[in-house]
């Protein structure tokens, strides 16, 4: 039997601790995200067989959201993110699922490590709200178990 969870408790986390033994705090207002994880793959092929190899693997998270002018104690903001990618900021990331019934934290949806946000974009629409897109890049070893 399947046992589902929502894409409201898989959240990104934050922390200026590049260990991510610290100071881990949610971006605000998060209405989407996607973790994105990829390596090339070579193969060649010769006269005596084919032969692959794999490249180091790379990921990123893009995470989307309403920018909030009235900040908790553990969030992040819009413009902390755009001076993370105008200061070049080393970042911890950890994009995994809270607790939800017998699924434990990071169970289903876990991958963590440091990196950089490379973008960060705000869009102010009339008649709407405004909100924000970013992307973080893992820089390293991409960790995917809890």
């Amino acid at each position: 039997m399947a046992t589902e969870i929502l894409g409201s408790i898989v959240t990104l986390q934050i922390s200026t601790d590049t260990t991510g033994a610290t100071g881990l705090k949610t971006i605000t207002c998060e209405d989407s995200s996607d973790l994105n994880l990829s390596a090339n793959v070579n193969v060649t092929k010769t006269k005596c067989g084919s032969f692959t190899a794999v490249d180091t693997p790379e990921g990123t998270i893009n995470v989307s959201g309403v920018v909030n002018a009235s900040l908790g104690g553990s969030e992040y903001s819009y413009n902390d993110i755009a001076g993370w990618v105008v200061n070049k900021t080393k970042l911890y990331a950890k994009y995994q699922n809270a607790v939800s019934g017998s699924v434990s934290a990071g169970t289903a949806v876990y991958a963590a490590g440091t990196g950089y946000f490379s973008s960060a974009q705000v869009t102010s629409a009339e008649g709407d709200l405004v909100k924000f897109t970013a992307t973080f890049n893992f820089s390293g070893t991409i960790d995917t178990t809890v």
